[in-house]
């Protein structure tokens, strides 16, 4: 799928972004029998489960045989292979490793990070346009200063922004610290940074002696990144006058982007073919409904994922977003290993979030859920505090138990330490919001 480079209004190729579904899904077609025979014969851990499922290439010849036939792909199996043969990808790999452009990861939120080969055809390339895009659509131009992680983690940030004729600087708030991120935004005035969990309620405490509103004013646009964003959080960043948009990964075959309608996360359907799934019976889950995201690579030839069950839950919709994209949008709403029932009840991360940000003194929604199995007799809560406003913890404890009941009528054990001492059990930036006991 060529893409001409009409910068024009906010969307950066119109013909792609903007394609109409019957389009869409013909391409789908075509690009799914390609990539059968691309991976079968050539990658083994696919040929392995095809083998095993009867499946050859030339059953596939669309969309309708591919979600019919094709087994899918777990991250247990590629992380099993790897350390079974010692692959550098897991026995994805299509083609010989001298075609590697460079190789980044995921974050191991569910278990030890998994490797992905990166591949930057000369010119623009698929995989990563759809970032670019985004960028575009938040409105960095050539010349503008960017902050760009040095972090490996999900890919070339700095060539993202390089596309655009934009200036990226090497400088993440993660490691580098607060301090140093305001000298540097103080002279050279960047227009977008991309900030994680830790890192935004790092902001909110650094607010008690820095203007934030005047120090960032030179931000368009911030990106949030990680998990979603409570409500709590991204008012206290309307109330200085900075607009967040959150990003996402769309099931590790490409990022996905909230665009400035802030409804929903665009999924670029050029770079990935998506389904939902029925978490329960596996089946297709109709437009709008909730499943775990299911994800196939269409544009990596050297170790694409195909049907690989990302153990995301989402929200879909194939609905075209008010900016006039018409690629899916997807709601993250947590991970399948993230689900729990206590004493019958149904518990998610967002449920219990909403909680505790409801309370002045954990406001910064720092907390994580102590998981002892599927299904507890028993929540256990670990709750971040601000020390400074030095609460009377038993009152607090009250309160918190109250905010969560109202939520979940469910009563709370509740372990309250310092938001610092809870970040600090933090080593990817992101904070883990399910831990095991």
């Amino acid at each position: 799928m060529a893409s001409g480079l009409d910068r024009s209004d906010s969307i950066l190729e119109p013909a792609v972004e903007c394609m109409p579904r019957q389009e869409l899904d013909a391409y789908h077609d075509e690009k799914l029998a390609e990539l059968s025979s691309l991976s079968y014969g050539r990658a083994p851990l696919i040929t392995k489960l095809w083998d095993e499922a009867g499946v050859r290439p030339a059953d596939i010849r669309g969309r309708a045989d591919f979600t019919a036939k094709v087994p899918l792909l777990t991250k247990d199996a590629i992380r099993d292979y790897r350390s079974a043969t010692g692959a550098p990808f897991g026995g994805l790999e299509c083609r010989g490793l001298t075609a590697l452009d460079g190789v980044f990861t995921s974050s191991g939120t569910t278990g030890d990070a998994t490797f992905f080969a990166e591949e930057w055809p000369r010119g623009w390339s698929p995989h990563w346009i759809g970032a670019t895009r985004a960028l575009y659509g938040a409105g960095i131009r050539p010349g503008d200063y960017i902050l760009a992680g040095s972090s490996g983690m999900r890919g070339p940030q700095a060539q993202l922004a390089q596309l655009l004729g934009a200036v990226p600087i090497y400088l993440d708030v993660f490691s580098d610290g607060w301090p140093k991120v305001l000298e540097v935004i103080e002279r050279y005035r960047p227009t977008f940074m991309n900030l994680v969990g830790i890192s935004a309620v790092g902001l909110a405490e650094l607010s008690r002696t820095v203007d934030i509103e005047r120090a960032f004013s030179c931000f368009k646009v911030i990106g949030f990144a990680g998990e979603p964003l409570g409500a709590a959080m991204r008012a206290r960043f309307a109330s200085w006058n900075i607009e967040l948009l959150t990003w996402s990964t769309a099931g590790d075959v490409a990022l996905c982007f909230e665009c400035p309608r802030h409804d929903g996360l665009h999924m670029w359907e050029d770079t990935g073919f998506f389904e939902i799934l029925d978490v329960e019976t596996g089946e297709p889950v109709p437009d709008g409904g909730v499943g775990e995201l299911i994800s196939t690579s269409l544009c990596n030839t050297i170790a694409p994922l195909v049907r690989h069950r990302t153990e995301d839950l989402v929200r879909v919709t194939r609905e075209r977003c008010a900016c006039g994209r018409t690629h899916a949008r997807q709601w993250p709403l947590g991970r399948l290993g993230d689900l729990i029932m206590v004493r019958g009840v149904s518990v998610t991360p967002g449920q219990v979030w909403r909680a505790v940000e409801s309370v002045p003194e954990t406001e910064a929604g720092v907390f994580q859920i102590v998981k002892t199995g599927s299904r507890m007799e028993e929540l256990r809560v670990r709750v971040g505090y601000d020390p400074a406003a030095d609460p009377d913890l038993a009152d607090l404890k009250r309160r918190l138990d109250a905010a969560i009941w109202a939520e979940l009528e469910l009563e709370p054990n509740l372990e309250l330490i310092t938001t610092g001492q809870l970040l600090a059990t933090s080593a990817t930036g992101k904070i883990k919001r399910v831990v095991n006991a």
